[in-house]
């Protein structure tokens, strides 16, 4: 499929969803659609199964002006690369990736009462997180698999502070 093809039928007001496993379009402005918009489609139709793909990963896609009115004006973050290319993808991946991983760390962070502790079955959870990434990152490995892996390093730590027997002392 040509980068930026789902982002030029968004541009000029078509907002594409799937509806079970069939890809759905529909002209959001008034009027009828420019005529470019029939070439666009029948390019949307020739690669079918990977904007089935695409849209899996976030439902919709709709014209920007739907995307402005339903969010509020604040911006979180800006993705630096143009909307729909590989390295926009690449990037948005790897910033959701960076959430889970942190907000992991976190969890782990407020019940750690010592600090930060290595061991060699936290490493290798460690290394293993790494490797799903890259995964992903490369197009070879699917986002649940990098949040199951994120989680085994999460209970792989809380084993390490909460040792099976190890009875926790209480206060009064």
């Amino acid at each position: 499929m040509r980068s930026g093809l789902l982002s030029d039928l968004a541009s000029i007001g078509y907002e594409i969803f799937l509806e079970g496993n069939n890809v759905r379009y529909r002209y959001q402005k008034a009027g009828n659609p420019p005529d470019k918009a029939e070439r666009l489609i029948e390019e949307l139709r020739n690669c079918k199964a990977e904007v089935v793909n695409i849209l899996k990963m976030g439902n919709t896609i709709a014209p920007m002006e739907i995307i402005e009115s339903e969010t509020p004006s604040q911006t979180i973050w800006k993705n630096p690369f143009p909307i729909g290319s590989i390295e926009a993808r690449r990037e948005s991946l790897h910033q959701v990736m960076m959430a889970v991983w942190e907000k992991a760390f976190d969890s782990i962070a407020e019940i750690w009462p010592r600090g930060f502790v290595s061991t060699q079955e936290i490493h290798a959870a460690e290394i293993e997180v790494e490797r799903v990434q890259a995964l992903v990152l490369s197009g070879k490995g699917k986002l649940a698999d990098f949040r199951e892996a994120v989680e085994v390093w999460e209970r792989t730590i809380k084993k390490e502070v909460n040792p099976p027997g190890l009875e926790k002392k209480k206060s009064i």
